[in-house]
């Protein structure tokens, strides 16, 4: 009985604020038992919003707007003409062949893939029409026979002169000429639907 009246009187003591050291409830009071009034809750009004802002992303309140691409006015030259479709010179090359002689000659048109073995066997090989449908700086040159006609339309290094009996012309496009000083860019006579500088 003597023993836990002792056990009894120390519970008490430490109940009542016996014991020492900071309180475990308030970790800024150093042990007085009271709550620190310097210390004051924050204002709601200002912490920062924690909502998401209303457009979507923009951290200002301000709309991003899409910035067009770079070369979205840059006219793009639509590959190589090719009767009344283009084709795509990196694929494929247009071959133009004789339909009709008489009363005058007509002709017929046909994107054909570059990996065929044989290509335009019957008609004029046109691989580019202007400077754009070549690579590395090379420019679209035909081949132009005795005959006012055309053997070959390709891009080669350069065009000018007369080459292995062919009278080199620069092939065109009007809406982004490529000529020399001096030319201007127009319609062949001897390929019609396609121009020359001249």
């Amino acid at each position: 009985m003597r023993g836990r009246t002792i056990a009894w009187l120390a519970l008490a003591a430490v109940a009542c604020g016996g014991a020492s050291g900071p309180s475990l409830l308030d970790p800024s009071d150093a042990g007085t038992g009271e709550p620190d009034s310097s210390v004051t809750p924050p204002d709601a009004s200002s912490q920062p919003d924690a909502s998401p802002p209303e457009d979507g992303g923009a951290t200002d309140g301000a709309v991003a707007d899409a910035a067009p691409p770079e070369d979205a006015n840059k006219y793009q030259d639509p590959g190589v003409a090719c009767g009344q479709t283009d084709c795509d010179p990196s694929t494929s090359l247009c071959c133009r062949t004789v339909t009709t002689y008489y009363p005058q000659i007509t002709y017929g048109y046909a994107c054909e893939p570059l990996s065929d073995l044989v290509k335009c066997a019957a008609g004029t090989s046109i691989y580019c029409d202007d400077d754009q449908d070549c690579d590395g700086g090379q420019v679209c040159c035909g081949d132009l026979g005795y005959n006012s006609g055309y053997a070959k339309v390709s891009c080669k290094e350069t065009c000018s002169g007369v080459v292995l009996g062919y009278t080199q012309i620069h092939f065109c496009d009007p809406n982004a000429p490529d000529c020399d000083v001096n030319q201007t860019c127009g319609a062949s006579q001897a390929a019609p639907g396609y121009f020359v500088c001249q």
